[in-house]
């Protein structure tokens, strides 16, 4: 089993927190090599902070399970909030986080694991409307139609539009791109 990081955009994360999203779709570079294995696991680079800064305050935390950095000058461990999702803390006299960027990330500063239950290959284009909802996109509520599929074909579309969205929005290059159809690892995950 490995383990190995995987960024998302922040609008995903939430819906990772929400239970909404439990798949990905990543494009295939190389068949040679597969990106994960059933039981590998993610844990998911974000942006993040720690607070208050250590330079007005240290924060000590004593469960090192907790996401955490150690400070390398004394060894202690500091606190990590992330912005995805606006955890409960309080930003007091210090102001607002100052942010880092999620590829800077620590694996220790981590709060998100995905253990991998399946994996596959597909085209992109062959996403289903039923995979949208597991990519984490969000359906009108007032687009609800029928009783049995809970979708009208206009919310069917728009999903589909969404990820495609969602997609280019991501992948801009040729040949990754929604209209270059590429081969993609389709991920479904747990979260831990």
């Amino acid at each position: 089993m490995k383990e190995r990081p995987i960024l998302f955009k922040p609008e995903m994360i939430i819906a990772i927190l929400n239970n909404s999203k439990t798949m990905t779709r990543r494009v295939v570079k190389s068949l040679k090599c597969p990106y994960v294995k059933i039981s590998d696991k993610f844990w998911v680079k974000e942006t993040w902070s720690t607070y208050p800064p250590y330079s007005e305050r240290p924060t000590i935390i004593c469960n090192i399970d907790s996401p955490h950095i150690e400070h390398k000058k004394t060894g202690l461990y500091e606190k990590v909030i992330h912005k995805a999702g606006k955890e409960n803390y309080a930003w007091g006299m210090y102001g607002e986080p100052k942010w880092k960027s999620s590829l800077f990330m620590p694996k220790t500063a981590a709060r998100i694991w995905l253990k991998i239950i399946d994996i596959r290959i597909e085209r992109l284009q062959d996403i289903t409307i039923h995979d949208c909802l597991h990519e984490g996109i969000e359906i009108n509520p007032d687009n609800l139609f029928s009783p049995i599929t809970k979708l009208s074909i206009d919310t069917s579309f728009q999903l589909l539009n969404k990820f495609e969205i969602l997609w280019d929005s991501i992948n801009k290059k040729e040949p990754y791109r929604w209209r270059d159809n590429p081969f993609v690892w389709v991920i479904d995950f747990k979260k831990l």
